[in-house]
């Protein structure tokens, strides 16, 4: 009841008692009850001052909440009162507050502000209900999400929920999900049930399936391998018939729209953790508008009956895949680290991500592009800091070897060239060819010097195809020099010619005229 109304309601109860009414009367004519009325009744000019003024200074159990739910409304006008509960949960979750509160709360601030929520229409169907441990409904969904950096990522998650408890588990990746992935993704949900149901049901999507025939279905080569392995009893339902597997449809749009909608992402670890702590939150937590239950709670009772999922050898490892992009630096960055990759990776023009591979305490950087690995680093377990190595490298071409092989050769098969030629191998990773064109040019053009060149870097440790050629053509200029100087002193006459008169003192000179 607001002030002015409870200051009227005042007024008019002693606007009856003065005219005579008892209180039974006044309690027909106004629609209160006799409880309210003496009290009331009993109060003085003071005290129903007071009383009214009490209602505009209590203070409310969201009220220090207001002004973030009010910028979180401001931006997303069409956000529900539940995303907003879950979001309050997730800053502070000490909050003691029922979801109903929160409704009231933010409609009172809808009406306050003008702030109109446009509607979405939903659509209902009655799906049956499941005995424990009998099935799992599994489907895929993507989202953009905005990024820190104020553009879009395009992501792509998996969902599975058990029928009967409709416990529910999602991961995200960053493209489009594989076979392989999906197994992992398997994996992982078995592993956060504690076990699997007798049955799965998924839709026809390209992942797992490749075609369909007069009802018969058809399984990639590596699902089917690996659902032989598990033991999963599949079931595939026909295309454009959402009705038998409703319930992961309902969680698609449920993990879409309560966590992914609004939410800014900042990279995919920190993703996947952040839907894990909502599924502990509100998935999971939420009561089930279905069985009025919280699926935690039921999920109790059908953890029993779940089939264990003892760990089995697969055909292949299938180990946590995820992607990041190449920075300008020639760097990717995993878990607030920067870690090389070799120089030149990075291209402004292509537009691809490298893959990441975790085994253990090792990081593998891969191009998926190429299908070869570029970087293998130590995973660090700082924050901030740049892991470098020189033993990341690309693998080497066809034509480097050749060149090598062939450098190799025109030195002579020697101890010595081999080593030149392996020093420069390790030492110019990205400039081989360049190093190795220019030895064959230089050995082709002074045939004669290549050894004593080589001899040259060898003793003074100097590993360069610069070095070899400034060495070749020392010991060319020296060989030239040498060699004219034999043709002077085989040549009389040029030697005469050559040769200097003795210097005289002026004093001779004057002796020989008789000159004192």
């Amino acid at each position: 009841m607001r002030k002015e109304e409870r200051i009227f309601m005042y007024g008019q109860i002693y606007a009856l008692k003065n005219k005579g009414f008892n209180i039974s009367q006044i309690a027909y004519e106004t629609g209160l009850s006799r409880p309210t009325i003496y009290k009331y009744l009993d109060m003085n000019l003071e005290e129903i001052e007071s009383w009214c003024n009490d209602l505009t200074v209590r203070s409310k159990k969201l009220d220090p909440y207001r002004a973030r739910i009010l910028q979180w409304l401001n931006q997303y006008p069409h956000m529900s009162s539940a995303q907003i509960y879950d979001w309050l949960l997730e800053i502070d979750g000490d909050l003691d507050c029922a979801e109903s509160t929160v409704r009231l709360y933010v409609k009172n601030i809808r009406e306050a502000e003008g702030i109109i929520k446009n509607p979405q229409a939903r659509s209902y169907m009655a799906v049956p209900e499941f005995e424990p441990g009998k099935q799992t409904q599994v489907d895929w969904g993507e989202s953009w999400q905005k990024n820190i950096d104020g553009g879009q990522t395009k992501l792509y998650f998996i969902s599975f929920v058990l029928s009967y408890s409709r416990y529910k588990f999602a991961y995200w990746l960053d493209r489009p999900f594989s076979t392989d992935d999906g197994i992992y993704a398997h994996e992982l949900a078995l592993a956060y049930f504690g076990g699997m149901t007798e049955e799965f049901v998924y839709d026809q999507d390209s992942t797992i399936s490749v075609n369909e025939n007069a009802g018969d279905f058809m399984l990639t080569a590596a699902f089917q391998a690996y659902v032989e392995t598990r033991g999963i009893k599949v079931r595939l339902c026909k295309k454009a018939d959402p009705e038998s597997k409703g319930m992961v449809e309902s969680v698609v749009k449920f993990v879409k729209r309560n966590f992914a909608e609004n939410r800014t992402y900042a990279g995919l670890e920190d993703w996947n953790q952040r839907t894990l702590n909502w599924l502990k939150r509100t998935g999971n937590h939420k009561v089930h508008k279905i069985t009025k239950e919280r699926p935690e709670k039921m999920f109790i009772v059908e953890k029993k009956h779940l089939l264990p999922a003892h760990p089995v050898t697969l055909d292949q490892n299938y180990k946590l895949s995820i992607t990041r992009a190449i920075r300008k630096d020639n760097t990717i960055l995993f878990k607030s680290n920067r870690y090389t990759v070799p120089l030149g990776t990075y291209n402004r023009f292509k537009d691809h991500k490298l893959s990441l591979i975790l085994e253990g305490d090792q990081l593998l950087i891969m191009d998926p592009a190429q299908e070869e690995f570029l970087a293998k680093h130590t995973v660090c377990k700082d924050h901030g800091k740049l892991i470098d190595t020189n033993l990341h490298e690309r693998k080497p071409s066809k034509s480097q070897i050749e060149l090598k092989e062939k450098v190799f050769q025109l030195l002579g098969f020697t101890r010595e060239a081999e080593i030149f030629v392996r020093k420069i191998w390790d030492k110019y990773p990205r400039h081989r060819q360049e190093q190795y064109r220019l030895l064959l040019n230089c050995i082709k053009d002074y045939p004669d010097s290549a050894s004593s060149a080589l001899e040259r870097c060898i003793s003074e440790e100097t590993y360069s195809a610069n070095s070899f050629k400034s060495f070749l053509l020392y010991e060319d200029a020296w060989k030239k020099k040498d060699h004219q100087l034999r043709l002077l002193e085989n040549d009389e006459n040029l030697r005469y010619a050559l040769e200097s008169a003795p210097q005289r003192s002026v004093d001779s000179y004057y002796l020989k005229l008789g000159v004192e």
